[in-house]
């Protein structure tokens, strides 16, 4: 038996369920760790951990799945001077 390759791992689950575990586990990990350093004493330190890490999941889900997509017109062209008059 040789290993399943990479798309049929995910042939049963859709990208938004991908997404919505990356942002629930990003925010969660954040969360817990800035729980943890106001516990003991770390209150600023607790609150940079909790936000650089929710920008950085915000950045991780924005640059894979936001920023591959192609966002054109009908006509197809990326810019409104781009078009013959």
């Amino acid at each position: 038996m040789g290993s399943p390759d990479a798309e049929s791992s995910t042939v049963g689950r859709p990208e938004w369920v991908r997404a919505m575990v990356i942002l629930a586990v990003g925010v969660t990990l954040s969360g817990v760790a800035d729980f943890v350093f106001t516990q003991a004493g770390f209150p600023i330190i607790g609150s940079y951990v909790w936000a650089s890490g929710y920008a950085g999941t915000i950045l991780l889900l924005f640059f894979v799945y936001l920023l591959p997509l192609d966002l054109r017109g009908p006509d197809g062209s990326e810019d409104a001077a781009e078009r013959p008059d």
